[in-house]
């Protein structure tokens, strides 16, 4: 049996977005390196992957001085 991958998301803002598209988190860890913060854990599938890098080219473009 294949073992499911995950997907760790460690900014709040990317797991609400990728909550809001529909993507369940499976669970939280605390952060280890900033015990303040947690990791949002999500099943990895190519969906979310896509969904991820949208996010990000959509982060790039909205920076100040990216215009």
């Amino acid at each position: 049996m294949e073992e499911e991958k995950e997907f760790y998301a460690f900014s709040l803002r990317l797991a609400n977005y990728l909550s809001e598209k529909g993507f369940k988190v499976k669970r939280t860890e605390t952060n280890f390196k900033k015990p303040e913060f947690k990791i949002f854990v999500f099943t990895e599938t190519p969906a979310l992957k896509e969904e991820v890098s949208l996010y990000t080219q959509n982060c790039r473009r909205e920076r100040p001085g990216n215009n």
